[in-house]
């Protein structure tokens, strides 16, 4: 299958599991750019990664090579338990603007203390204290 089409079908089955390709970048741990270039075809899928996306999307992957229309099998619920797919109360708070600016806060946080603390370390290596 060709990657424009592999990535119109990406784009089909996101839009019908109700994600933004924020979202589903998150859930898989990727930029949403690079989620925009799948659904683009401007870059090509690995397996692996198509795998992780169905469980995302809840789809089966054969759901991806399927012709648009035919049957969309949801996954199996003991995957949400499993943690291979994300929960309803995880999809609800990623679609939550005040949610996503608040882990946006926690990781600019994060970054800063951890730049000041390797300063800190630093100046502390060049302190002499004794005699």
């Amino acid at each position: 299958m060709e990657a424009a089409r592999l990535g119109q079908r990406i784009r089909e089955l996101r839009e019908w599991s109700g994600l933004s390709q924020a979202q589903v970048g998150a859930s898989l741990g990727l930029h949403l750019v690079r989620i925009r270039e799948y659904e683009s075809g401007k870059r090509r899928i690995r397996s692996a990664t198509l795998a992780r996306l169905g469980e995302v999307l809840g789809v089966s992957v054969t759901e991806f090579f399927a012709s648009p229309g035919e049957g969309r099998k949801k996954v199996k619920p003991d995957l949400v338990k499993a943690g291979l797919a994300p929960s309803p109360k995880l999809i609800k708070a990623l679609k939550n603007p005040e949610f996503l600016r608040l882990m946006e806060r926690s990781a600019r946080a994060a970054q800063f203390h951890k730049k000041n603390l390797k300063g800190m370390n630093e100046a502390l290596g060049r302190l002499r204290i004794g005699p």
